[in-house]
């Protein structure tokens, strides 16, 4: 039984403590990272739907042009090449429409994949409410990296490795010391031969019945320099954790600044395409009714609509962009990712 050597059990026993603590903290970081990525994944899906409903309300509208026109054209007051072009506008809104609901399909299956959901078939999304999504004042990044140091996964995970390899410096310098170890034993033995007399089996387990105790001291004189190397070693692993840990930190910080930047132009593209989208909403509806009226022609009408369609998608982006990089700031900072 060992009594001392140097610490060194010890040590590796509080080495493998780490090492699981470690290994839990990387858990922890896949989760957070399975966590991000459906959140991504919903905002997308959001962002795919309200671009789907703009392009079948320009269906709408498009049908009921030709409608108009086709009714204009029996009474004499519209030529057959204006009904032409406008359906030739109405299949291009409708092939816009199918492109826009398979990309929402595809948002679906995305999301389906990371739930480890069979199919996406009838899957449905609940919709925050962004009728009144108001701009946030947002701490800076620092405030916000300062907040994630402590608690995010994968920085405490290189922090319990730097434990880790403090503590393998701790058992490779435990060669250097003597080692003191306890010995006992407990013996008997039985003897026969053919030849001559013996005692019985039992009388002969009685009195050859042995024990013993003692300490055993081995001291450590020269290892050929095994136990320097495996020191300098360790330190070398300890200096490179060390190297590994601030890079660590240098990513989260980056991750952190770029999210923040992304909500800080979010946000004034959100503000701008507000403004945009109700221009060019206000500016569709007066060319509509100067197409109506015939004071406009149909490659103005499909300009202004094309400009409004923008403006639309524009501002659904905008709007969930922010939507998802604020949301991922208030997770750096400890919070849950609740739209």
């Amino acid at each position: 039984m060992p009594l001392f050597q140097g610490l060194k059990i010890k040590n590796s026993i509080t080495l493998g403590k780490i090492n699981l603590l470690a290994a839990t903290e990387d858990l922890e970081k896949v989760k957070d990272d399975i966590r991000t990525s459906i959140a991504a994944a919903y905002v997308q899906i959001l962002y795919c739907e309200e671009i789907a409903a703009v392009a079948h309300r320009q269906v709408e509208i498009d049908s009921q042009q030709v409608v108009r026109l086709e009714h204009m054209y029996l009474n004499g007051k519209a030529s057959q090449a204006e009904v032409a072009a406008h359906k030739a506008a109405l299949s291009q809104s409708i092939l816009t429409a199918v492109q826009a609901d398979n990309e929402t399909e595809l948002a679906k299956l995305d999301l389906s994949q990371l739930l480890e959901i069979e199919s996406p078939v009838g899957l449905e999304i609940a919709k925050p409410d962004v009728s009144s999504l108001a701009l946030r004042e947002l701490d800076t990044p620092y405030e916000i990296y300062e907040c994630a140091l402590g608690i995010k996964p994968k920085i405490r995970s290189e922090k319990l490795r730097l434990d880790a390899a403090q503590t393998n410096i701790a058992i490779a310098k435990a060669d250097y010391y003597p080692s003191l170890r306890l010995n006992g034993g407990l013996g008997s033995n039985y003897y026969t031969n053919s030849t001559l007399p013996s005692k019985a089996f039992f009388e002969q387990l009685g009195n050859n019945f042995s024990q013993y105790v003692g300490l055993s001291l081995n001291i450590p004189i020269f290892s050929r320099l095994s136990t320097r190397n495996n020191v300098l070693s360790a330190k070398i692993s300890f200096n490179n954790q060390q190297l590994q840990l601030e890079e660590t930190k240098k990513e989260l910080f980056k991750e952190i600044q770029r999210a923040y930047y992304n909500a800080v132009a979010s946000a004034s593209k959100y503000e701008s395409s507000s403004n945009a989208a109700a221009s060019a909403h206000e500016a569709f509806s007066l060319m509509g009714g100067r197409y109506e009226n015939g004071k406009a022609t149909i490659t103005e009408f499909n300009e202004s609509k094309a400009q409004y369609l923008k403006a639309e998608s524009d501002l659904a982006q905008a709007k969930y962009q922010y939507l998802y990089e604020v949301q991922l700031l208030n997770f750096y900072k400890g919070g849950v990712i609740d739209f």
